[in-house]
């Protein structure tokens, strides 16, 4: 039987909550390490390049001068190698204590390739990260987490989507995606929930390369506010999903874009040209390779023939009419450009 008991709002706190995000040397992992540090959580930072340890520096330094009971550390491990979830999980409680309260699966990797091309080395190097790597930490963490422990996986938009030459990264996402909805239903009556936030166009560093008309693309099919989205749109989502007030929100995928995945593949408004000059590409936090490609521009994906109005036995006159206006609509076909994808 239902319980009948209210439960007050007050300001999210994730005091004394121990979260592990992978892929926390830049980007979006970063913000989400900062974002959950400044509600009080201790966080365990994981990055894979030595390239990297600077930035992660700095943002432990960030943290611990918080002054509200946050600290932070630095964990490099390669997450594609089968012993670094262990690590981590060894080296967080080392650290930290005996439990673990909320795992953020940050860390990803994108591949553009055809289908043609692709090999079974490509193929790995996607999922022993997007995939593999998230099942493992999270298997890792179970026996140490806490009720009501919060597991978020970071999707993508394109995992819904069917991109040209992203056949292998698109379905990588779509795996977690799957996973997400697998685990919270196995973990639900431990007092675990499991969610995905699948963010749409971010600017990061790494929207520098990608050229203007396509940003400005972006902001136009973006129905919020006609823009791109920040790392702290993303970051305020999952720090509610971490917190006490998502807990009957599990199994569930949030697409975090501003409402650009309803008009990413239906921008019949737009001219055909400017449709055809978008194909930027941008990943979400890589912890080793950041990729920045074009994608091309997919012709008739969402094609729809408009019916000929039946000829009655009335007048010619009006029946030529009738065919030269229904000629000219059904030689109109709509196409949609992917771009943006992160």
């Amino acid at each position: 039987m239902a319980s009948n008991t209210r439960y007050e709002t007050e300001p999210l706190s994730l005091a004394n909550k121990i979260a592990i995000v992978t892929g926390a040397s830049r980007g979006i992992g970063a913000g989400i390490a900062l974002e959950l540090a400044r509600h009080g959580a201790k966080i365990v930072i994981t990055y894979t390049s030595p390239g990297s340890s600077k930035g992660v520096d700095e943002l432990i330094a960030q943290i611990n001068d918080l002054d509200n009971g946050a600290s932070a550390i630095g964990i490099q491990a390669d997450l594609r190698q089968t012993s670094a979830a262990q690590a981590i999980v060894d080296a967080t409680l080392a650290r930290f204590g005996p439990q673990v309260d909320i795992l953020v699966n940050n860390a990803g990797v994108e591949l553009v390739k055809p289908l043609q091309d692709i090999t079974t080395s490509d193929f790995s190097y996607v999922y022993d990260l997007n995939v593999r790597a998230p099942l493992l930490l999270t298997q890792a963490v179970l026996p140490h987490l806490r009720a009501p422990g919060r597991i978020i996986n970071i999707s993508s938009v394109g995992a819904r989507a069917g991109f040209k030459n992203l056949s292998v990264y698109c379905s990588s996402k779509a795996a977690l995606e799957g996973l997400t909805r697998c685990w919270a239903a196995e973990l639900g009556a431990q007092g675990h929930t499991v969610n995905c936030v699948s963010p749409g166009p971010v600017q990061t560093e790494l929207m520098d390369n990608i050229p203007k008309e396509t940003i400005e693309m972006q902001k136009t099919t973006t129905p919020v506010q006609n823009r791109i989205g920040t790392v702290d749109d993303i970051t305020q989502i999952v720090s509610w999903m971490a917190s006490e007030g998502s807990r009957w929100v599990t199994g569930q995928v949030l697409s975090a874009s501003g409402g650009w995945a309803i008009n990413a593949f239906t921008s019949e408004h737009m001219e055909q040209e400017e449709l055809g000059q978008v194909a930027g590409l941008t990943t979400s936090s890589v912890d080793t390779v950041q990729v920045i490609s074009k994608l091309a521009t997919i012709d008739g994906m969402e094609r729809r023939e408009r019916g000929q109005q039946q000829e009655s036995n009335g007048e010619k006159g009006y029946r030529q009419r009738e065919q030269n206006s229904n000629k000219k609509i059904a030689n109109k076909t709509n196409s949609s450009t992917v771009y943006g994808l992160v």
